[in-house]
């Protein structure tokens, strides 16, 4: 197997021993690639259900299994409303489904973990779910590699305004981080069976993620954003109500966890631990203290003698955020 990187994707040349130079299968990966989400099944239920604001199923709860380290081709619970039609609408449902799209005529070859929103609409084989089969994936954060150094870092959703218990604590992370999807099912013609998948929305990234990669998935960071972007009757794609959903999330913290994270078979809780950049991969060959969140990186602010705006008085209050999850 032959991996290198160009930009923000992974081409993976493989061929089989019998011939080095030909039958070469090429898979693009491109980010978001790694997820996580440590969260029991009931804990995971009551929080999802938390976030649709309405009735919520999950019929397929035993086929849950909580992951530090999620590749695409796993399965994990999406959230979606009940299609009727041509539209979602009814109650919330949670089912597993299989990250990585598979239309509904069939697989293909190119590789659908992730789908550019400035592009959805060009694409016929998203252009067609974006008015009935919107979907949540929700997990509790997602990995990133630093394009410059490969360094991985564990992203996660800052809590709203006033998630604190008392005035002065340290600012918090939410309990999951809503992503927005797309998904998909696809009949066996030989044994009949239903696929479901998805394929996770990315956007440019924030001008303070962009140090560390060029594309984000496109978070929902509040239960009014899930419920626009899940009712596909009320809110059609083109309708100014949902359009801005596609816009970069600026509510997201990160530090750096070690090296290791890079294998899929790395799948312990020490995956989401904060390391200093220094510590590496020794980190887990000596007993250490829990720390606090972590390394972040800071988007500096300009301090200039004029009325901030609206949006520039936010970002300040985040950057300020950031600075309790320093180790």
């Amino acid at each position: 197997v032959i991996i290198f990187s160009r930009s923000a994707s992974f081409y993976c040349f493989r061929c089989d021993s019998a011939s080095l130079y030909n039958d070469f299968e090429i898979i693009t990966l491109e980010m978001c690639g790694r997820t996580a989400c440590s969260l029991c099944a009931d804990t995971y239920f009551k929080t999802i259900s938390g976030i649709a604001g309405r009735n919520c199923e999950w019929n397929d709860k035993d086929r849950y299994q909580p992951s530090y380290n999620t590749p695409p081709g796993s399965f994990l619970p999406v959230l979606s409303y009940d299609c009727q039609g041509d539209r979602a609408t009814g109650d919330a449902v949670v089912q597993m489904m299989q990250w990585g799209l598979v239309p509904s005529f069939g697989p293909v070859k190119a590789s659908l973990n992730n789908a550019r929103a400035e592009s959805l609409m060009e694409k016929p084989i998203y252009r067609r779910l974006l008015n009935s089969r919107r979907c949540v994936v929700a997990q509790e954060g997602f990995y990133e590699w630093q394009r410059t150094t490969k360094k991985p870092f564990f992203f996660r959703l800052l809590a709203s305004s006033g998630a604190g218990d008392k005035k002065g604590d340290s600012p918090k992370v939410a309990q999951l981080m809503p992503l927005a999807g797309l998904y998909d099912e696809w009949k066996d013609p030989n044994t009949g069976t239903i696929l479901r998948s998805f394929t996770v929305v990315t956007t440019a990234a924030s001008k303070a993620v962009s140090e560390i990669h060029d594309r984000q998935p496109c978070v929902l960071d509040t239960p009014e954003a899930v419920a626009r972007w899940l009712d596909t009757r009320a809110h059609p794609f083109d309708s100014a109500a949902v359009r801005p959903l596609l816009n970069p999330c600026i509510r997201l913290v990160w530090h750096a966890v070690a090296p290791a994270v890079s294998s899929s078979k790395f799948n312990t809780p020490q995956c989401m631990e904060p390391v200093k950049q220094s510590d590496g991969i020794a980190k887990f060959f000596r007993k250490v203290k829990p720390s606090d969140e972590g390394d972040l990186k800071k988007e500096p602010t300009k301090e200039v003698g004029v009325k901030r705006s609206a949006a520039e008085s936010e970002e300040k209050s985040l950057e300020e955020k950031r600075k309790f999850f320093k180790p």
